[in-house]
């Protein structure tokens, strides 16, 4: 039989010729600058957005800092605060009846109340006007500007456990309505 022959044996690369495949290559500082830029604005960008969706908790712990955030609202077109659930406001009294000093228009007048910890912006009103059959017979959107005293600023938003009264005149035919809705959102 004849003997197998096996293979030669592999030479085995020297650790002092292996050296040169395995040094790191130096990084240019020019190559890391960009990086640490980008990484340093994805920092901050991501630090202004922790404030700014947490500006509620953070206004009521520094109030000082209000005049400053309004400042700034302004300039972005932003609200101030921006929690809002008009399920927490509270319509604690309204009321519509012909209107005291005007012919053929109505006075519509109610009082509301945050319910919520904290303030929120003020809500739209609607008032819905029915005939004695349920029918519509109109209805109108308010805007806050539409309904609020003067001395309330709008950008401080809704106080809260404060009662809140407005009132608006409507003109129009007002002899046909019997009952009314107020609906806040």
């Amino acid at each position: 039989m004849a003997e197998a022959q096996q293979p030669p044996a592999a030479k085995r690369p020297d650790l002092a010729e292996m050296e040169d495949l395995i040094t790191p290559a130096a990084v240019a500082p020019g190559r890391r600058l960009p990086w640490l830029a980008a990484g340093l604005l994805a920092l901050l960008l991501l630090l202004a957005q922790l404030v700014w969706f947490n500006r509620d908790p953070i206004l009521r712990a520094h109030p000082e800092w209000l005049p400053h955030v309004q400042q700034l609202c302004e300039r972005l077109n932003c609200s101030v605060t921006r929690r809002h659930n008009a399920r927490a406001i509270r319509l604690i009294d309204r009321d519509v009846r012909r209107h005291p000093r005007y012919t053929g228009a109505l006075l519509a007048q109610a009082t509301m109340l945050n319910e919520l910890a904290v303030p929120q912006p003020w809500p739209r009103v609607q008032l819905t006007l029915f005939d004695t059959a349920g029918a519509l017979l109109g209805y109108r959107n308010f805007a806050p500007a539409d309904y609020l005293a003067g001395g309330l600023d709008p950008a401080l938003g809704m106080p809260v456990d404060t009662p809140v009264a407005f009132e608006f005149a409507l003109s129009g035919p007002s002899a046909a309505v019997v009952s009314f809705e107020f609906r806040l959102w």
